[in-house]
């Protein structure tokens, strides 16, 4: 009875412990370890319960049950030998747990030495940044200061220049008047070329002065009707060359937000180039309308070669003889600079005898100019 006491009480613990850690490899090898034992112990116990009474075909067919239990055990076990010896001992593990810390703290240093570089690299970083724009700043202040002398000086001299032209002008004129008859044809012809020189120099001048006036004029930004204010610039136009017969396309309702002023400089240098462009076109058209995010005045004139095109809005520069077209080449470069203050952009095509369009873009326009 003791010894079937012990063979009931091991497998009852083996069972308990079984239970309570379900992460344990080879889980179910307990419950038939328990199996074994118990069919052993049950094994003991008939054979102190058939001394006092025989019993023993019961006595047999347990033993046969403790067989089975027994070779199901050891089926069971062989092929989980191999992979329990497979399994390293708690000495291993230690030694593994030992350097899977090692190399943790190795990464960790590693991750605070790197932290420190970056701290070290941003502060750097932001000392540059701030010097950068420190720099910026002293050279914006520069340029500033340059552009408003530059502009001061174009005024001025611009200005200055009036003067003396008109003396100029007006002693050749007084010159032709009262030595008229003492000239020969040649010292005419030379006094006319004075005069003509002259005057196309103080079609410069008025061109640059309104070209400094761009810089220097307060922006009064509002929302504007440019329709209405095409149709007035047109209007001007056909007053000044009332011959002309113009096919006109406007666009209605084109709005946007501009200096009002400078708005109207920007459409009529626009549309008096169109004008003037299509002087020689047999049947001349302008067109104003919006493309998108673009406004546009297109004309079928004279066009210009597109390998020129980055020259259109450069001051004074001028892609056809003054022969053929009179000017003075600022008008474009007025209307680049305006739209640019206004945070915008220009562009252009055009095709030599073909026509020309001047697209130009205004920031916060809304879809429909608004």
């Amino acid at each position: 009875m003791a010894i079937w006491g012990a063979y009931l009480s091991i497998p009852t613990i083996l069972l308990f412990f079984a239970s309570r850690q379900r992460n344990i490899p080879f889980r179910h090898m307990f419950g038939l370890f328990g199996l074994f034992i118990l069919s052993c112990g049950f094994t003991h116990f008939l054979d102190w319960y058939t001394f006092h009474t025989p019993m023993y075909r019961l006595a047999g067919l347990v033993k046969l049950i403790t067989a089975v239990a027994s070779w199901g055990t050891v089926m069971a076990l062989i092929p989980l030998t191999p992979r329990a010896l497979a399994m390293r001992s708690p000495a291993d593990l230690e030694k593994e747990v030992e350097a899977r810390t090692r190399e943790l703290q190795r990464e960790i240093e590693v991750r605070q030495r790197v932290e420190k570089l970056l701290l070290e690299r941003q502060s750097e970083i932001e000392a540059l940044n701030q010097g950068l724009e420190e720099r910026v700043r002293e050279r914006t202040a520069e340029l500033q200061s340059a552009n408003e002398e530059l502009e001061s000086f174009c005024y001025s001299v611009s200005h200055d220049l009036r003067q003396p032209l008109r003396a100029i002008d007006g002693f050749s004129f007084a010159v032709a008047q009262d030595a008229s008859d003492r000239l020969v044809p040649e010292e005419q012809e030379l006094l006319n070329r004075v005069r003509s020189a002259t005057k196309r120099m103080d079609v410069l001048i008025t061109a640059l002065l309104k070209l400094s006036r761009v810089y220097r004029a307060e922006l009064k930004v509002e929302r504007i009707n440019l329709t209405e204010m095409v149709w007035s610039v047109l209007s001007e136009l056909k007053d000044l060359d009332p011959g002309r017969q113009i096919d006109l396309d406007v666009q209605p309702g084109l709005f946007t937000t501009m200096d009002a002023g400078m708005a109207r400089v920007v459409l009529f240098n626009l549309l008096e180039n169109a004008w003037k462009f299509t002087g020689r076109t047999e049947r001349p058209r302008i067109e104003v309308g919006r493309d998108g995010d673009e406004f546009f005045v297109r004309d079928n004139g004279a066009g210009f070669e597109s390998q020129y095109v980055h020259k259109l809005f450069l001051p004074f520069e001028r892609l056809h003889k003054a022969s053929e077209f009179d000017g003075s080449g600022v008008g474009l470069a007025t209307v680049e600079r305006i739209v640019r203050r206004h945070g915008g952009s220009v562009r252009a095509e055009g095709k030599l005898g073909e026509g020309a369009a001047i697209y130009f873009t205004i920031p916060d326009a809304g879809p429909d100019g608004t």
